[in-house]
């Protein structure tokens, strides 16, 4: 008997374990059904959200713009923000594509003024869209064609590789484009978020400040203009076939007529060839010439012949000394003819040898009589001066054969140059020596290498392009 209950015991506790295990292994299987369950269930409802918000973003900013002449503004992606503002219907007004990545809204409608002003949240287009915690927006991006424009505005989602692209499709009634104007997009360009370096010229905090974007290469000058600056900066362009580039973008560029726009300043990569700025018969002026540019031979040559591609006659020393020169091709075809601008150049003079370039750029601009209307020119000893890493380069001009001046300069290129400024004495001018000083020692009839600048219409656009010798910007009307 004793034996017979030990027995059924035995058989009680082997089934209580049995049961154990296969309780365990059940919950076991359950739990991790509803892991998956759940797992799946929020992939779901990210897809179904994110989902949710491409459509409502989309269909309130289209409703807007169906059917809308439709133009781009200007742009700007940064690490907190990016924006899209568009030009609807007419010159005045302006609608925004406002993106907050910390706050992670986007907001959409009127500005009430300029690109500057904020939103007119009175107006019917006004609209702002929150996303989800678990969703992030990325940088805007441009697609167009002579027919529409795609902006895209990636989501992703923070828990999963999933992101999502809002692309919104604006068919308008005239002809869109992806393109910025070329004086906004070096505007943008400065103002990326990149952290700013202030210094003062020569180091001197008595002299004006200017303000430097490194990472760009663009300088913030103490007149308000923007400068490419230090060694080799992004500022390449394609014009006239050729590879031109960006001094800058200049503020009240007068056309001659009083017309004052910003207007983007450009210049030849490579010399045209070795030719006087001016030079006179044996006998007159000791042969040597004059420093006013809207009487000079240079003048004549750049907007006769260089303008219009044809070979002539080019001075080249004293006493009226000349050369053939040959623009047939390498002179401006008809696209390069139509982008440019008449404006005014400026022959104020500067007497002084050891100056910094500041001073100098007063000194160039304070005349009312020695000014003169072209379409080409060449270009001053202040873009010149403006052209070096001003937080590295110190010294003054007549001092920039410094390394520190002339290796960080983009528009040194290691050869004797002519420049437009007149020392105001005698016949002679500034120019850049082939050591990287500016001096002004030099009589007008002596030949220098000559690199054309011109100004491109206020409507000239960039087009595509990054800027770097080997993708070059391009531009378009």
């Amino acid at each position: 008997m004793l034996s017979k209950k030990l027995n059924n015991k035995g058989y009680m506790l082997v089934e209580i374990i049995i049961a154990s295990v296969l309780a365990f292994s059940v919950a076991y299987y359950l739990l991790n059904l509803t892991y998956d369950f759940k797992d799946k269930n929020e992939d779901v409802y990210f897809s179904t959200a994110t989902l949710s918000d491409k459509i409502n973003i989309t269909k309130n900013i289209m409703n807007d713009l169906e059917g809308k002449e439709v133009k781009i503004i200007s742009s700007k992606n940064d690490n907190n923000s990016s924006y899209v503002i568009l030009e609807v219907d007419t010159i005045n007004n302006l609608k925004k594509i406002y993106i907050d990545k910390a706050k992670k809204t986007i907001t959409y409608g009127k500005l009430k003024g300029d690109e500057n002003s904020n939103f007119d949240v009175s107006d019917n287009s006004y609209y702002q869209k929150t996303i989800d915690n678990f969703l992030e927006f990325g940088n805007i991006s441009i697609e167009s064609s002579s027919n529409y424009i795609y902006i895209q505005i990636p989501i992703s989602n923070i828990y999963s590789d999933n992101t999502y692209d809002i692309k919104l499709l604006i068919k308008g009634g005239g002809t869109p484009s992806n393109s910025l104007p070329a004086t906004n997009k070096i505007g943008d360009l400065y103002n990326d978020g990149s952290s700013i370096n202030t210094v003062h010229i020569g180091g001197d905090e008595s002299n004006p400040e200017v303000k430097l974007n490194a990472t760009q290469g663009i300088m913030l000058d103490n007149n308000g203009d923007y400068r490419y600056y230090g060694k080799n900066p992004n500022n390449y362009v394609t014009f006239n076939d050729e590879t031109w580039r960006i001094i800058g973008s200049f503020n009240d560029v007068d056309d001659g007529t009083g017309k004052k726009e910003t207007r983007l300043k450009i210049i030849r990569n490579g010399s045209i060839g070795s030719y006087s700025f001016d030079s006179y018969p044996a006998g007159s002026n000791s042969g040597t010439g004059i420093t006013d540019w809207g009487e000079s031979d240079l003048k004549s040559e750049l907007n006769n012949l260089y303008y219009n591609s044809k070979s002539g006659t080019c001075y080249n020393g004293l006493n009226n000394a000349s050369t053939t020169c040959d623009f047939t091709s390498i002179g401006l075809d008809s696209i390069a003819r139509n982008m440019i601008t008449d404006a005014i150049y400026y022959s104020g003079s500067s007497e002084i040898s050891s100056i910094y370039v500041n001073l100098l750029y007063d000194d160039e601009r304070n005349t009312t009589e020695d000014i003169a209307t072209s379409k080409i020119a060449i270009m001053y000893a202040s873009d010149y001066g403006y052209a070096t890493d001003l937080s590295l380069c110190i010294d003054k001009l007549n001092d920039y054969s410094s390394s520190n001046c002339k290796n960080n300069n983009w528009l040194f290129n290691n050869k004797n140059e002519s420049i437009m400024t007149p020392r105001g004495i005698y016949s002679h001018l500034w120019e850049v020596s082939s050591s990287g000083e500016v001096v002004n020692t030099r009589v007008a009839a002596y030949p220098r290498e000559i690199r054309p600048v011109v100004y491109l219409k206020s409507n000239i656009k960039i087009t595509g392009g990054t800027g770097t010798s080997s993708d070059p910007y391009k531009l378009s009307i």
